[in-house]
């Protein structure tokens, strides 16, 4: 796959072109070489640039956004078998000859290097050095003879000792073979084995060659294995098995109920993720490649006791977490957001809205309104009748079901026309629209009187995110200075929240206590308790932290239970 995930290059064995498929179109061009023997490909990180490597030792460098051809002629004097790009465009290649070639993308030998073996794998990494400072990507890690890995740090200067006298990592002989290695995190390399094995070791230099992990994970054969840094997860495939690996930390967990099983008389290749990890390719010594959805974007809302989570790109599920009930919806294209309501669910993206009903579990959910909003939408608000639309500066609250007379209820629109649209963000219970301004004020409109019936104005800047309780009676406020807050409408009391000083990524009301809510950076989740009454006046009372495992997007939380979305789109308590 290209950096963005858009494009698949495919090297069919026997031919001089290169196939290219197109994900949004699902269409396949052929890129004509006019080269024979055709044997490397690899796109580059930064831009749009394949390299197409031959058994002549000649490269081929593909600009695919300009549709521009390079040939290198002689790079090397046999086969390229590997290669790679790093961030600043500079291609490292690998040939039967032994020599290893570091070029600008141009085509410019800047650096030569001579191993003992034919090398079979070549990546670019950052190695850590806790001494020298060092450039992004100064280190080229190369499997030679699959025997063992060298380490090159192919941009030290010419006076440095060790610009010409490589790291070698060995392994234990019961590993047998190395079939290929990948980076990840802050200096660990991920090894597979082609008897099975899987290891974990540092680069670091007072741990080098440290095994960290070590487990067989394929009884009979490995041959491949793939990283992808945006889910901190690995795939390796052997025989006709894919096997998912969780990476967080320096722990190595498989997840069995994600592993995928062929028949029996595939045989599997090669595995590559997308950038982004939403899908993973596996290819067959057939000719086939398989795509799979690894993962989904993690978009959610919740509703008191229930909540709604993308199941797949085309479904939603409705689920009560109190009862376990429920609904699935099937939608038209992929959303870019979606809202829960009591009786509706709401998904869109750009400036379009649907709204779905959802009656009760078993029955099959029903399409009902469809709008078109004046700019891009950017959050929606639902309740039992309302939708509420936060879209460039304004909000726009209609009925979700118009009923058999359309101008029944006419649309409000806030502010009024000749007011600055300086609306940052929006809530809404059953009885109040809520929402902060980029001036620093908090509006409060009575639904059923359709009347503002309150205006604070915080002193500390704009209002960034709205939090309301389940009533309405208590909001949580995020102010200019990133301040996490409290506010009573009641009496316009604001409390700060004490003892938070992380990047707040997520707010939780408890949907069975209004005074209990939770606030989550990248690492805890901080428990706090607002007591409205007490002989020192109205107070909240931080309880204490329970650390966020990483990868967990917290949703609801119901008694102190937290349900959490997984990057994989399934859901953990």
């Amino acid at each position: 796959w290209d950096s963005t995930g858009e494009r698949l290059a495919l090297l069919p064995s026997g031919i001089t072109t290169v196939l290219l498929y197109t994900l949004a179109t699902r269409d396949t061009t052929k890129l004509d070489t006019n080269m024979k023997e055709l044997a490397f490909l690899s796109w580059a990180k930064s831009a749009k640039m394949l390299a197409v490597g031959t058994g002549k030792g000649n490269v081929l460098i593909y600009n695919d956004a300009l549709g521009k051809k390079v040939p290198i002629m002689g790079k090397h004097t046999r086969r390229i078998t590997c290669g790679a790009w790093n961030s600043e465009g500079r291609l490292a290649l690998g040939s039967e000859d032994r020599q290893v070639t570091v070029s600008k993308s141009e085509g410019d030998t800047i650096r030569q290097l001579g191993v003992k073996m034919e090398p079979t794998e070549i990546y670019f990494h950052d190695k850590k050095d806790e001494e020298k400072k060092l450039r992004k990507e100064n280190t080229i890690s190369i499997n030679v003879g699959r025997k063992t890995i060298y380490l090159y740090r192919v941009f030290a200067a010419e006076a440095d000792q060790d610009r010409d006298n490589p790291i070698e990592l060995a392994f234990q002989e019961r590993y047998g073979n190395i079939q290929c290695h990948r980076w990840f995190g802050e200096g660990y390399i991920l090894i597979g084995f082609q008897s099975g094995f899987v290891v974990v070791i540092s680069t670091h230099n007072k741990e080098m060659s440290e095994e960290v992990h070590s487990a067989r994970y394929h009884k009979d054969v490995l041959s491949d294995v793939a990283y992808c840094g945006a889910l901190d997860r690995a795939a390796t495939c052997g025989g006709n098995l894919i096997k998912i690996i969780d990476m967080v930390g320096q722990e190595c967990n498989e997840i069995k109920s994600d592993s995928i099983e062929f028949e029996s008389n595939v045989v599997l290749d090669k595995l590559q993720w997308t950038q982004d990890g939403q899908v993973l390719s596996v290819s067959t010594q057939g000719g086939d490649v398989h795509s799979y959805l690894a993962s989904l974007p993690v978009i959610n809302d919740v509703c008191e006791t229930r909540l709604v989570y993308l199941t797949s790109l085309l479904e939603l599920t409705v689920l009560d977490v109190l009862t376990d009930d429920i609904s699935k919806i099937q939608i038209e294209t992929e959303p870019a957001f979606v809202a829960l309501g009591t009786n509706h669910v709401a998904v869109g993206m750009n400036n379009q809205a649907w709204f779905y009903r959802i009656d009760s579990e078993g029955q099959q959910a029903h399409r009902v309104n469809q709008r078109d909003y004046l700019g891009t939408v950017e959050e929606v608000q639902l309740n039992e009748r309302y939708a509420a639309v936060l879209s460039e500066g304004r909000v726009q609250l209609h009925v979700i079901e118009a009923g058999e007379d359309p101008g029944e209820e006419e649309d409000l629109i806030y502010p009024d026309k000749g007011h600055a649209n300086d609306i940052s963000c929006v809530g809404m219970t059953q009885n109040f629209l809520m929402f902060g301004t980029k001036r620093g004020s908090i509006h409060y409109y009575y639904l059923e009187d359709k009347a503002l019936v309150n205006e604070y104005r915080h002193e500390d800047g704009e209002i960034r995110q709205l939090y309301p309780n389940p009533p309405g009676t208590r909001v949580l406020f995020v102010d200019g200075r990133h301040a996490v807050n409290l506010f009573n409408p009641v009496n316009d009391q604001v409390l700060p929240v004490p003892k938070f000083t992380g990047a707040l990524e997520s707010m939780l009301w408890d949907s069975a206590d209004p005074n209990v809510f939770v606030l989550a950076d990248n690492r805890q989740f901080y428990v706090y308790v607002y007591t409205p009454v007490s002989i020192s006046g109205a107070l909240i009372s931080f309880v204490g932290t329970t650390a966020r495992p990483t990868g967990f997007c917290p949703i609801l939380m119901y008694n102190g239970m937290i349900t959490c979305q997984l990057k994989s789109g399934s859901l953990e308590r």
